[in-house]
């Protein structure tokens, strides 16, 4: 069970992360998005709620590169 729930966080994130690469091509790097976006998932690895974790990954994300522009 928990080897589902940590293939479906993981497709979550890899979803996540791929959406942030589209929303910010031609402006940032596709390999800045990830490091940006995984550092942010280390910040929120310790979650109560990880199903929360590519949503708030992402909206760091997004804070940190639209400050970066």
């Amino acid at each position: 069970m928990e080897t589902t729930q940590q293939e479906a966080l993981r497709e979550r994130l890899e979803k996540e992360a791929a959406e942030i690469v589209r929303e910010f091509e031609g402006r940032v790097l596709p390999e800045e998005v990830h490091r940006t976006f995984y550092a942010s998932v280390e910040r929120f690895s310790d979650a109560r709620i990880k199903e929360f974790i590519p949503l708030f990954a992402g909206i760091a994300t997004r804070q940190v590169l639209r400050s970066g522009e």
